[in-house]
């Protein structure tokens, strides 16, 4: 009886031991992994925190510069401007970290911004993400032709590039930069020939056989591009309208340096519009120029147009052949611009909710973008790739967003 309860002691000892061991081989590591899982769970969650810190201080010093005019209120330095956001706290009350951000003016109305997340960790260390955004003024024309809802190109004309800041257009030593992009439907026929890229909308089409007509590649992108809205600058809300403006015969009028409003432009038969240096126009209405009548422009020459403009006859001649001294604003819905005078056309037209076409057999020089644009016949147009850096600009963009 001994030698049994003996053997059976022995039997419940070995089946502990035996049952220890698998514990100490499968119980003890399954714990150590989930310990150690929690602990990379727990140190992402910081991490992830660092980062929407420092997304947080990237924001506000965009903030600052877009809807506070780069005021930067409250905060401490020159150049770089800088802000410390200590104990940041959360909805529920609870510090999540600290925010350092750094925003230095690299050119005019360009920042390179640099915001740093800190958050807590163990043992005193801390977790740090860092940002880096750098905005810059939106150029109105970064392509040569874009139109959001169509572009149109048939007949024979050649869309290349140059830049006026190198001198005057040179058909030998052109350049091949004159991007055309559309968010919708973008057609290039007949003899036409795009010396540049395409850049179409997610829901795009594309008509035509584009190999044959176009030199760059062709870019399908996943968002659309929206044209930035242009206002009437405030200036012009307090001046007082003068009226319809009508030449004929051979009228001729200069106006000299100034801001004017006018109900309408109407010029006729052999009229001249002579528009000094840095002069602004608004027309509430219709611009209209036919016949044998010319407006002649000088450098810094801005006009608004609030509803349709029809320009034949002599068109408009910028004698300083600089696209950017030239710029034109179509402010209206569903207007129409239309260019077919036989004179060389040298201007920036920037029009995003009307319908522009440019016909006739002269060139343009500069670039173009509205709701729906129509190049056709045998007008070349040749895009100024200066009006990308130098031209004009209506809000901010975001170049890069980088994180680290």
């Amino acid at each position: 009886m001994m030698n049994i309860l003996s053997k059976k002691k022995g039997l419940v000892l070995t089946t502990v031991m035996l049952i220890t061991v698998i514990f100490i081989i499968v119980i003890i590591p399954l714990v150590a992994w989930t310990i150690n899982e929690y602990s990379w769970t727990v140190r992402s969650f910081r991490t992830l925190k660092a980062l929407n810190l420092a997304d947080a201080g990237a924001d506000l010093a965009i903030w600052e510069i877009i809807h506070n005019e780069a005021g930067f209120s409250g905060w401490s330095g020159i150049n770089p401007k800088t802000r410390t956001i200590s104990s940041f706290t959360d909805n529920f009350g609870d510090v999540a970290g600290d925010v350092d951000i750094s925003v230095l003016n690299t050119a005019t109305n360009t920042y390179l911004i640099t915001a740093a997340g800190h958050v807590a960790s163990t043992n005193n260390q801390t977790i740090d993400k860092t940002v880096k955004a750098l905005v810059f003024p939106h150029a109105l024309f970064n392509n040569g032709i874009f139109g959001t809802d169509s572009v149109t190109i048939s007949g024979t004309p050649l869309a290349n590039s140059y830049d006026s800041n190198e001198g005057p257009y040179n058909e030998v030593l052109a350049n091949d930069n004159c991007d055309v992009g559309t968010n919708g439907k973008l057609t290039v026929t007949g003899d036409s020939h795009v010396e540049g890229s395409i850049i179409i909308g997610p829901e795009g089409t594309v008509i035509g056989d584009i190999p044959a007509h176009v030199t760059g590649e062709t870019y399908y992108s996943a968002n659309e591009i929206e044209l930035e809205e242009i206002s009437l600058p405030e200036e012009f809300l307090s001046l007082e309208n003068l009226g319809d403006l009508t030449l004929s015969s051979s009228d001729a009028l200069t106006l000299v340096t100034d801001d004017y409003f006018f109900e309408s432009i109407d010029l006729k038969a052999q009229s001249t519009l002579t528009i000094n240096n840095n002069t602004r126009i608004y027309v509430l209405a219709n611009f209209s120029v036919a016949g044998q009548a010319t407006v002649s422009s000088g450098d810094s020459v801005e006009i608004y147009i609030g509803g349709n403009g029809a320009f034949a006859g002599g068109g408009i001649i910028n004698t300083s052949t600089v696209p950017g001294n030239l710029e034109i604003y179509g402010l209206g819905n569903g207007t129409t611009l239309s260019f077919s005078g036989n004179s060389a056309f040298y201007g920036a037209i920037y029009a995003p909710h009307s319908s522009i076409s440019l016909t006739g057999t002269s060139d343009y020089f500069g670039a173009v973008a509205a709701q729906d644009i129509v190049l056709q016949g045998t007008a070349n147009l040749h895009y100024d790739e200066n009006l990308r850096s130098d031209g004009p600009t209506e809000g901010y963009a975001i170049a890069y967003w980088q994180e680290d």
